[in-house]
């Protein structure tokens, strides 16, 4: 995973979770509360579905499929079980390695077409 996008997913799902329990929290209150809950959760599904997003782009899949935060943990745990494309730390490099000096990324467009 790429190392920016797992701290922009750290931050994104863990603020948002804990947002969501605190919104949660206000709106168990009753009364006029459920009006302060209601926008501190919607805030937190912003920020957990902004790392899940964060979370599919590290593995290399298109960020829309971080969409699936908004099935809350149910969407973190599908992303979780996707293989992820940059095992090594990075994309995918053509004439090296990521760690063995330089190569082309995005590759060249083949020829054989």
């Amino acid at each position: 995973m790429i190392a920016e996008k797992q701290k922009n997913t750290n931050i994104g799902v863990g603020i948002g979770i804990v947002l969501e329990i605190i919104g949660r929290v206000v709106q168990a209150q009753g009364g006029s509360m459920v009006f302060v809950g209601i926008p501190i959760q919607l805030i937190g599904t912003g920020f957990f579905v902004w790392g899940c997003m964060s979370y599919s782009q590290g593995k290399g899949y298109s960020q829309w499929l971080g969409l699936l935060g908004l099935l809350s943990c149910i969407g973190l745990v599908i992303l979780m079980f996707l293989p992820d494309k940059y095992k090594d730390g990075g994309p995918p490099m053509i004439g090296g390695s990521s760690n063995s000096g330089p190569g082309v990324w995005p590759p060249p467009p083949s020829a054989s077409s």
